[in-house]
């Protein structure tokens, strides 16, 4: 999966192997993960749009993050861009493709 930490300080962890599937296919998972440092907390949230394996992740100046890139359900590339956040919005939301 990839990761990156939000403004707030939570670590947003999405993607990563579909578990069903092991490496060899290289098909992602749409879960979206948050921790939070401060309570030690794991919650998930609501799944992306699409499964990705090995994302992209990138803190945008509002607190929120983009994911772009990784694998999804059937080993393709995934060209959709997604922004999660800033605190306290949780759900991922398509913003385009590319």
């Amino acid at each position: 999966g990839g990761a990156t930490i939000l403004g707030d300080g939570t670590v947003l962890v999405v993607g990563g192997v579909d578990p069903y599937h092991g490496w060899y296919g290289s098909r992602g998972t749409p879960v979206v993960l948050l921790f939070n440092p401060i309570t030690e907390q794991w919650t998930e949230a609501q799944p992306m749009a699409a499964s990705r394996w090995y994302p992209t992740l990138t803190e945008l100046a509002d607190g929120s993050a983009l994911i772009v890139g990784g694998r999804d359900a059937l080993a393709h590339p995934n060209n959709t861009m997604e922004v999660v956040g800033p605190m306290p919005s949780t759900t991922p939301r398509v913003v385009g493709q590319y």
